[in-house]
């Protein structure tokens, strides 16, 4: 899980128009997209070139197998992402600004064209997202900006393989290729949680497969990627549970709660993480958790990659483990306003 927190389905949108400064940013958004198009290298011109290290065309050349992989043998669409690499000169390729109100765990979310409502807005600098941020009034609103290494443009452009890719172990840069593979394979619109859901999912079990196929069942990787989810699990269940007695709290309280009460309510969160959860780990994935201060904003974040993926194991399940089935069977959400519903729905049918 630790790879999806650093990535994020970020939307840059060119030659679209909407209402009022949406289309300004839209039009800058453009302009960093294509300059990152522009500056693509085919991987294999970069894998000939004695310019680049044999880490980078090893890395380069494992994203080539995982996305055949993933279109051959897990059914994903069959695109043109990933056939080229971009060297950025930062860390992080864009950085997103999420939003919740103060007092509820409440996302504010921006509309675009053609993919609809969205909880959070990236931007290609870091001080254009802080500014973003600043915009909203503290006293009403809890505000998060993150950096991430990766994004989808959903089929609108061919994504490259990007710099800030590349620093991530095997086993989780073919566990992102398989993610953001997803995003171009189906988008559900102004249904954010639901995607980002499905291709945690598969990206995870994508990943193990590939490990599966090509180390066996006894392969080293797949056993730290197995702990890894178990880790994942533990730590989804604790914060789902905090986020919805938090949403009661709020509720129950609604106009009796001070700034000082919420802060001391978030940072009993991360106590009872550090006695009740953090002993029962078997990796180091979520050592961070320990140190952090939380608001409503980066618990919105939480609820969007770390929610319980029982409904999508459900499925897979039902469909023999066979990914490739599950897939075709989850692109007939494309069109539904509420998929998570109409899954449940169809799970419970069988």
């Amino acid at each position: 899980m630790a790879v999806l927190k650093k990535t994020v389905l970020f939307i840059a949108l060119a030659f679209t128009a909407g209402p009022g400064c949406v289309v300004g940013y839209l039009v800058e958004s453009s302009y960093y997209q294509q300059k990152i198009l522009r500056a693509r290298e085919p991987l294999e011109e970069i894998i000939q070139s004695p310019e680049y290290s044999n880490a980078t065309k090893d890395k380069l050349k494992l994203a080539i197998l995982a996305k055949d992989f993933a279109v051959k043998k897990l059914g994903l669409k069959e695109t043109d992402n990933y056939d080229t690499y971009v060297k950025l000169n930062r860390p992080y390729v864009s950085w997103v600004v999420r939003v919740s109100d103060a007092y509820q765990i409440e996302p504010y979310k921006w509309w675009f064209p053609i993919v609809g409502s969205i909880s959070y807005k990236g931007f290609f600098s870091r001080s254009e997202a802080k500014s973003e941020a600043q915009k909203f009034d503290p006293r009403k609103y809890d505000t998060y900006v993150r950096g991430v290494t990766a994004y989808s443009t959903i089929g609108w452009f061919s994504d490259p393989i990007l710099s800030s890719m590349m620093s991530y172990e095997n086993y989780e840069f073919v566990e992102l290729i398989i993610h953001e593979s997803t995003h171009a394979t189906l988008y559900v619109k102004s249904n954010t949680d639901f995607n980002e859901r499905l291709a945690t999912f598969v990206g995870r079990k994508g990943a193990q497969l590939y490990y599966l196929d090509n180390e066996g069942k006894n392969s080293p990787t797949l056993k730290i990627m197995k702990d890894e989810e178990s880790d994942d699990k533990l730590f989804s269940n604790f914060i789902s549970k905090e986020i919805t007695s938090l949403k009661k709290w709020y509720k129950d309280n609604k106009g009796h709660i001070n700034h000082s009460q919420k802060e001391e309510r978030l940072a009993d969160i991360v106590k009872r993480f550090n006695s009740d959860v953090k002993p029962h780990f078997v990796t180091k994935s979520y050592d961070y958790f320990s140190k952090i201060k939380i608001n409503n904003a980066k618990l919105l974040s939480y609820e969007t990659y770390d929610q319980d993926l029982s409904e999508f194991e459900q499925l897979y399940k039902n469909e023999g483990n066979d990914m490739k089935k599950f897939i075709s069977t989850c692109l007939k959400f494309q069109d539904d306003s509420n998929p998570l519903e109409a899954l449940k729905r169809l799970i419970a049918r069988r």
